[in-house]
């Protein structure tokens, strides 16, 4: 939960692709370093639904495109 919640906030507070590209990378980083074995397609899933609950739409389709290339 404490993933989703600071992956969700720094992500929603990119304002560029880029950066919520960077911010994304960011939030898998450490959510691989905490869960070794993970599921990072259940927390990807669960990060876009975070972000769309804060209205970053557009933030939740590039987590999604992500979890589709991976």
């Amino acid at each position: 939960m404490l993933d989703l919640a600071r992956g969700g906030s720094h992500i929603g507070s990119a304002l560029s692709e880029a950066s919520q590209r960077a911010a994304i990378d960011d939030a898998l980083k450490e959510f691989r370093q905490r869960h070794t074995n993970g599921d990072v397609d259940g927390f990807l899933n669960l990060l876009a639904e975070e972000l769309e609950k804060r209205g970053r739409t557009g933030a939740a389709r590039l987590v999604r495109a992500i979890a589709g290339a991976d």
